[in-house]
């Protein structure tokens, strides 16, 4: 029998099981750092926000930059009208990208501005940015027209941004208002806007009396820069730039000219001509005088072209059928060589040229274009510093100047010159003529009553008729004087019964004044000429027999041209018996 072994293994002692120890948490371990962490980005936070920071709430609600517009209160049918646009900052941050629109209202047409605008047009302006409490101004001058009462009207709209974001826009808007009244006196200035310092120019100041009334005391006062240097005017200023006119009658017109420099001035300036007129009508100041502006810059061009009247013909008007002689003047100013150098002028457009009979030695001649480079001027292919010359063309004036009811018409020429280093063109000084009027007197006999023909110891009489007619111009303060010699007497109730009230007769020494006032422009074509009918009487003696008796002697027209302001006179041959045709061979 097998005996069996068993092993026992001793039993282990009853220990009790403890749970695993719980691990310490990270925030516990880390809660100062995190903390730190946490006021740190806090503080860097605030710190952004209040230097990046986004303009406050209450710039929205009432931005501290203002936009305003000044402007006359009322203003004469065309005339010029100026408007001064104020720009201020009186935040305490600066101001940037800031852009102008300007819409201006119907019948205002833009002549210039101070500084010049973004676009041609005036419509839009780009301004520099606007420290604290810094201001500035845009002047803008152009022509208005519209009827009498009617309110014009500017709005201006202005985008900006504060210097500090560049993602916020903000918007400032400002209107004017400015009433047309009916013009008592017109005043213009007329000149170049952009000159170098060192030339002489001209500058023509214009004025007219539209009222019915004698302007008595009138005098212009100009306000000029301290830099413009006065060489001549003429008139001649009775003091410190004024001219004392004296009466300025009724539909009166006249001009006066400044011929001076800018040689105190410096490259880049903007300067600011202002007249004004003073007068009064029977005492009483308050009839509406006008003032005119007119802005200069004053410039430095390395190459100029300049269109005036050859010295040879008239330099201050022009009249149909005249033929023009035009001389531009070009020179080199910079001290490098310019090349291919090329020069325009351009005739303005005008019913008045006769562009065929343009004639230019040397030019190219493309409808009212006439050019020059070169392939022409040989001189023109590389013009020296400092070089220059004088170069011409011809053109003749229709006459009449235009077969339609146009009136004031002037006719112009501009001129431009580039090179191979200055592609942008520069532009010169241009020449603007007024055109004259051109009126006529005309005269006509006729047979009235008695002995036909006219013979020894009977009475004939006749019917004179003088007539009037006119162009483009108005002409103002006219009047005709003639005489009688061989009438007894004087029969007024032959007048015609619109000019009664207008003629004149001495007796003593048979004198027949015809006080005719304004001949309208276009007087006898578009609108009724002034005429003038009258009956004259003669009784032939013996020693009048076989030969002709003078009915009308010294007929003679005296008036001023109101767009030229230069007078007009004309002058008519005597009238005869022998315009009769049943006295032809003398009296019987």
């Amino acid at each position: 029998m097998t005996e069996i072994q068993i092993q026992t293994t001793p039993k282990q002692p009853n220990i009790p099981a403890t749970e695993p120890e719980a691990p310490v948490s990270f925030y516990k371990q880390n809660k100062w750092a995190i903390w730190t962490i946490v006021a740190s980005v806090l503080v860097l936070s605030v710190a952004i926000y209040f230097i990046f920071r986004t303009p406050s709430s209450s710039k929205n609600i009432q931005p501290k930059v203002t936009l305003s517009i000044d402007a006359p209160q009322t203003v004469a049918t065309g005339s010029e009208l100026i408007y001064k646009v104020r720009v201020k900052n009186n935040d305490s941050d600066s101001i940037k990208n800031i852009s102008l629109d300007l819409v201006y209202p119907q019948g205002f047409t833009f002549l210039d501005s101070v500084p010049k605008p973004t676009k041609l047009n005036g419509t839009q302006f780009g301004l520099p940015p606007l420290d604290p409490s810094q201001e500035t101004t845009i002047m803008i001058k152009g022509d208005v027209v519209g009827n009498a009462s009617e309110t014009k009207t500017l709005n201006a709209i202005m985008h900006y941004r504060f210097s500090n974001t560049n993602t916020s826009e903000f918007v400032a808007s400002a209107q004017s208002q400015t009433q047309i009244k009916t013009a008592d006196v017109a005043i213009q200035i007329d000149g170049p806007g952009s000159v170098n310092a060192s030339e002489d120019v001209t500058y023509i100041v214009s004025y007219s009396n539209f009222t019915t009334e004698t302007i008595s005391s009138f005098s212009i006062s100009a306000t000029l820069p301290k830099e413009f240097n006065v060489l001549s005017s003429e008139p001649k200023a009775n003091f410190n730039s004024t001219w004392n006119i004296g009466d300025l009658k009724a539909n009166q017109s006249g001009q006066i000219k400044l011929l001076g420099n800018f040689k105190g001035a410096h490259t880049g300036d903007q300067l600011t001509i202002s007249v004004q007129a003073n007068g009064s009508i029977k005492g009483d100041p308050s009839f509406a005088l006008t003032a005119a502006q007119l802005f200069v810059d004053i410039s430095s061009q390395p190459l100029s072209a300049d269109v005036s009247i050859d010295a040879t013909s008239n330099a201050n008007y022009v009249k149909a059928g005249d033929h023009l002689i035009y001389k531009v003047s070009y020179k080199n100013n910079s001290s490098f060589v310019a090349t291919g150098v090329h020069l325009s002028a351009t005739l303005a457009p005008s019913a008045a040229y006769d562009l065929e009979s343009i004639r230019a030695e040397g030019a190219v001649v493309d409808n009212n274009v006439v050019s020059w480079d070169g392939a022409q001027i040989s001189k023109l292919a590389a013009l020296a510093p400092g070089d220059g010359g004088d170069l011409r063309f011809t053109v003749s004036l229709k006459s009449p100047i235009t077969r339609t009811s146009q009136k004031n018409i002037s006719v112009s020429v501009a001129s431009e010159i580039r090179s191979n280093e200055n592609t942008q063109p520069f532009k010169g000084q241009s020449s603007i003529l007024k055109v004259l009027t051109d009126a006529d007197l005309s005269t006509s006999l006729t047979y009235y009553s008695g002995a036909k023909p006219a013979k020894v110891g009977s009475v004939t009489t006749y019917q004179v008729n003088i007539a009037l007619s006119n162009s483009t111009n108005d002409i103002s303060g006219s009047k005709l004087t003639l005489n009688l010699p061989n009438s007894s007497s004087f029969d007024t109730k032959s007048l015609n019964p619109e000019e009664v009230a207008n003629v004149s007769y001495d007796q003593s020494i048979k004198k027949l004044v015809w006080n005719i006032g304004s001949v309208p422009a276009h007087a006898g074509e578009f609108v009724p000429s002034r005429n003038l009918q009258f009956n004259v009487s003669i009784t032939p003696g013996t020693t009048n027999r076989g030969s002709q008796m003078t009915l009308v002697s010294n007929i003679v027209f005296n008036g001023t041209d109101s767009f030229v302001a230069v007078p007009v006179n004309l002058t008519a041959d005597d009238i005869t018996t022998a315009n009769d045709p049943n006295t032809v061979g003398g009296i019987k």
